[in-house]
């Protein structure tokens, strides 16, 4: 092997395609890419190769070079007030990219001063690590804003965790499946009915840190596959 190889740029997906992927399967989230204009570009073309629909819900900061010096904290307000005024979202998610995740602005807090939503911050920065960890922080952000989860049982009834639409088409059926939060679009309000199955099933790496979470904070156990 070359000393050069390790210097390649890499081939896997990025963590803000993670991110975006897991945050625009909620049916009625808006999400802003705060990030520079290519680096949403390529977010948002790889979302659209996928789900053409689920791009249209996504929105971009659009980072220039005085925004990384003076900060983008109005960029990232006016976006907020716009999507406020022009849209009917129930949930909204930020997925941050590397320069602005380095800035260290209060984005939900920006966010929040105009919405009455809540809203989900995910940092989506390459530092950070690739899609699947994009995927999952981005999926837990979103849990953390579940403001109480349902205290009922469906018998026999499981979610499927870690599916994402990045990944391959499958033809794979799930019986009694009450949930695949990720790889297929559910509203932010059927988010609290993850807590009725009786088990969480985790079906790629990428859901093991949210089958964590949703073990600790629902008490539903989980299995992998």
């Amino acid at each position: 092997m070359s000393k050069l190889d390790r210097w390649r740029v890499c081939k896997e997906e990025t963590a803000m395609a993670g991110a975006a992927a897991a945050l625009l399967s909620i049916s009625d989230l808006g999400l802003v890419l705060d990030s520079p204009m290519w680096c949403s570009t390529l977010t948002a073309r790889r979302i659209a190769e996928c789900e053409p629909l689920w791009a249209r819900r996504m929105y971009s900061t659009l980072i220039e070079e005085n925004d990384l010096v003076f900060g983008a904290k109005k960029k990232l307000l006016q976006v907020a007030q716009d999507m406020r005024q022009e849209a009917d979202y129930a949930v909204v998610g930020v997925a941050v990219n590397c320069g602005p995740a380095l800035m260290g602005d209060d984005i939900e807090g920006i966010c929040q001063s105009v919405m009455d939503i809540p809203v989900c911050v995910s940092d989506a920065s390459g530092f950070n690590g690739d899609a699947d960890r994009g995927w999952s922080d981005a999926m837990i952000s979103l849990l953390r804003k579940v403001p109480h989860f349902s205290e009922k049982k469906q018998a026999g009834k499981i979610n499927v965790i870690g599916q994402c639409i990045l990944d391959p088409a499958s033809d794979e059926s799930w019986e009694n499946v009450l949930f695949i939060p990720g790889g297929q679009p559910m509203k932010y309000e059927e988010l609290a009915w993850l807590s009725e199955a009786e088990m969480n099933l985790v079906v790629h790496p990428r859901g093991l840190a949210v089958a964590r979470w949703l073990e600790e904070n629902t008490q539903v156990p989980y299995s992998i596959q």
